[in-house]
């Protein structure tokens, strides 16, 4: 009965409703958002509700990386002292980091070589940041973790390795609480 309930959906959907059903039934049973450096930019600049909900929430997780690269964008001018701003020490309690001691062994089980021309790692032909993969490492040591992010290699390469349910865009995410917004110039 299963299977024949899963075939007539199958047919009665295209592929793209199929991913954005599996990824919002994904947001429904996880825990918590795993969001790379262009997501948290992208909701501080168009979603900063969706965004302050979430932190509320404590459902999302940031990489002591990203929170790094974060920082970098994020200090102020305050009064002759250089400080960080306000959206940003919103995200400290939710900045989580990561023992890599076994991380180089997970690179190996993938399959990822390191391009030092490029600086750049690559998995088939997928070009990663060490951040990327650094990413991808956590989402394989915490279960409960989704993993938001809009760059493509980055996106595919999660989808290879723990499949629809387990990744998701920014446009999901918002469609799943509800946001929509026009970015359309006119």
């Amino acid at each position: 009965m299963l299977f024949s309930n899963i075939y007539l959906f199958f047919r009665k959907y295209n592929i793209n409703e199929v991913r954005n059903s599996i990824n919002i039934v994904g947001v429904l049973i996880m825990d918590s958002y795993l969001m790379d450096t262009n997501v948290v930019i992208y909701l501080w600049k168009y979603c900063p509700s969706m965004i302050d909900k979430l932190i509320q929430d404590t459902k999302i997780k940031i990489l002591e990386e990203v929170s790094q690269e974060l920082a970098l964008k994020e200090i102020q001018e305050y009064n002759g002292q250089r400080v960080l701003s306000e959206r940003f020490c919103k995200l400290l309690p939710l900045i989580i980091k990561v023992d890599k001691k076994d991380i180089k062994e997970f690179y190996v089980s993938l399959n990822i070589k390191y391009s030092k021309k490029e600086n750049a790692y690559y998995n088939d032909t997928e070009k990663l940041s060490e951040n990327d993969l650094i990413l991808l490492y956590t989402c394989n040591i915490y279960d409960d973790l989704i993993l938001v992010t809009e760059d493509k290699y980055l996106f595919n390469a999660a989808i290879h390795i723990f499949g629809v349910e387990r990744v998701i865009s920014i446009s999901a995410l918002m469609k799943k609480y509800n946001i929509n917004i026009n970015l359309s110039k006119g």
